[in-house]
């Protein structure tokens, strides 16, 4: 993962970009988009460790504090019924970009044989060392898994991350059953939140985030790598109010997810900073409720979720 994704759109193959928009806070960054209408940005700072200490906490792999840490696991165990959803027969599943491995310890307890793959040495290390699971620290692309063995691979928030997005989706096709299905859930470039914010949306998020999906790309994106594909959903409990939220603020504020920031399990807080945004992010959270459903019924949700599944 860094800071320059490939020069070939993921969604159509096509190596020509129009600057689209810039950010105030990142000087040299951009958006671009393909006639595709698939979206990357380039000019980001290189980050070193950018997924240790400032993503995830050492030695708890937590990626809030307190409260905030105990809900996103309740988000996790959604995501595993969701997964059952679509392959309700116990099987091998593998979550690329596992983070501490909640997701898969909730797996496990459901009767899946979980592994995992995680960048972060810490986070990957508290899911080996305090969950006892099967996490291989590095890329997908570089785990030694066997080819046809698992029945389910889930990308959450993770393919929007990545240098070589297509690359990973063809091992994850290589590493699929024939009847495995493909989960893959990232933030919407078309959503309301996007269209609030502005460049401030929080589903920018400059540096982490190299890439900028609309339903159309992502699907286009999965069939190249040997897919077909269909949109679950646009809806997230997680995503879709605190993206609107934090959007807003950021627009007001100036400055880029302050809040999820101050939430962070590795930040060193500011009590008053988080008290101040989190006061305003309750005024925002009462407008954010209605546009979460108008941005469902218009085609413009937070998140975009898709299956997909092998072309024979």
């Amino acid at each position: 993962m860094g800071a320059s994704p490939e020069t070939a759109c993921p969604a159509c193959g096509a190596e020509t970009w129009t600057p689209r928009a810039a950010f105030a806070d990142v000087p040299g960054a951009a958006v671009e988009e393909c006639p595709c209408g698939m979206m990357r940005s380039t000019g980001l700072p290189k980050c070193e460790d950018q997924y240790e200490d400032q993503y995830y906490a050492g030695g708890t792999g937590a990626r809030f504090a307190g409260p905030a840490e105990s809900l996103s696991r309740w988000f996790r165990r959604r995501r595993a019924g969701a997964v059952e959803a679509l392959h309700p027969a116990k099987g091998r599943v593998l979550d690329v970009g596992c983070g501490n491995g909640a997701l898969l310890d909730e797996l496990r307890t459901r009767g899946w044989e979980a592994h995992g793959t995680q960048v972060s040495r810490s986070a990957a290390a508290y899911a080996r060392d305090k969950l006892g699971l099967d996490v291989f620290t590095g890329e997908l692309t570089d785990a030694p898994y066997t080819p046809v063995s698992f029945d389910a691979v889930m990308l959450w928030h993770v393919l929007e991350h990545l240098e070589h997005p297509t690359a990973y989706l063809s091992k994850c096709r290589e590493l699929l059953k024939d009847d495995g299905v493909l989960v893959v859930e990232v933030p919407h470039a078309g959503s309301v939140a996007t269209a609030l914010g502005g460049a401030w949306g929080m589903n920018w998020d400059p540096p982490n985030h190299l890439w900028h999906f609309t339903p159309g790309t992502l699907i286009k994106a999965i069939e190249r790598a040997g897919f077909g594909g269909r949109v679950l959903t646009q809806w997230s409990w997680e995503f879709s109010l605190v993206a609107l939220s934090q959007s807003m603020l950021n627009r007001v504020a100036g400055s880029r997810n302050t809040l999820l920031k101050q939430l962070g399990a590795s930040t060193d807080r500011n009590c008053a900073l988080l008290a101040g945004h989190a006061a305003l992010g309750a005024l925002a959270m009462l407008s954010a409720i209605p546009l979460s459903l108008y941005g469902v019924a218009a085609g413009k949700g937070e998140v975009i979720r898709v299956a997909g599944r092998k072309n024979q």
